[in-house]
């Protein structure tokens, strides 16, 4: 009988342990990306989605994934809402892989508000910052490719969405500032898309960027001089003052500044949003924080 009880335990010990063991070895959920993980829980974003919300004043940025990506924790559009705390709200309308004009088309009836001249004290843009080029650019051919004279038709519907009184998303108080597409790491995005290529273009290409950003210098000297950030020469001047340690890897140090050759890291963030504050100050100081 002792030796039935002696049995009993141990075999019961022995299940106890097995169960634990299988419990301790569940697999576990899979981890879900920053991107995934920030879109799923917008709360705990910094910055607005919809302007319905805004209580006062506000900077819209309006853009590509370069933009929707920059509301994440060390993104560009989080650092404006640092800077601008208690001046003004700060709104994100990033639509990730769009040009300017399905952007634009997709923006203007549903979140951008209509104005009302009758209700002066509703929170109204102060500063528009138009950041398109880096999908518009794309060779002919490829998802996002917006030919140049619809590129510089669509950003000057945007700059007369905005400026023109007579335009329902009128903003009285507001100013128009564009942002030239970057530079692109093409090994590094090439490499990240599957292609087995070295810098060679095969659906983007940075001569196409000069292209497309130059335009959009000369067409923003036709729209009353309206201010431009001029990011591809920011970020190609950090890129050329890397150490040569940099210089000399595959990626030739564009993976300082960018997760992919396209989309920025926190690095590239930085040098974004110094870009947008530079200008600012040159171009409107009345918009930096401490003089609002």
């Amino acid at each position: 009988m002792i030796v039935f009880y002696f049995c009993l335990t141990y075999f019961f010990i022995i299940g106890l342990t097995l169960i634990d063991a299988a419990i301790t070895l569940k697999p576990k959920s899979p981890k879900i990306s920053t991107i995934t993980a920030a879109a799923a829980a917008p709360q705990k974003r910094s910055f607005l989605r919809s302007y319905e919300v805004a209580t006062k004043d506000y900077i819209l940025v309006f853009g590509d994934s370069i933009t929707e990506y920059g509301g994440l924790p060390d993104g560009f559009v989080t650092k404006l809402v640092e800077a601008y705390k208690d001046k003004l709200d700060v709104i994100d309308l990033g639509y990730g892989g769009h040009n300017a004009q399905n952007a634009r088309s997709e923006a203007l009836p549903s979140t951008i508000p209509h104005y009302n001249p009758a209700n002066k004290t509703a929170p109204s843009p102060r500063l528009i910052i138009v950041e398109f080029g880096t999908n518009d650019s794309i060779i002919e051919g490829f998802k996002g490719h917006l030919p140049l004279p619809k590129y510089v038709e669509n950003l000057r519907a945007i700059y007369d969405d905005f400026m023109n009184p007579k335009s329902p998303y009128y903003a009285p108080r507001g100013k128009v500032m564009f942002v030239t597409p970057g530079p692109l790491g093409l090994r590094m995005w090439n490499n990240n898309r599957g292609f087995d290529t070295e810098d060679t273009p095969v659906e983007r290409d940075n001569d196409r960027v000069i292209l497309y950003g130059e335009t959009l210098k000369a067409l923003a000297k036709k729209l009353d001089n309206a201010p431009v950030a001029d990011f591809y020469s920011s970020m190609s001047e950090a890129i050329k003052w890397l150490p040569d340690v940099y210089k000399q890897t595959k990626y030739k140090g564009f993976e300082h500044y960018f997760k992919d050759g396209v989309h920025l890291n926190p690095e590239g963030n930085v040098v974004m949003f110094e870009t947008i504050m530079n200008t600012i100050k040159r171009e409107m100081p009345e918009l930096l924080p401490e003089n609002l």
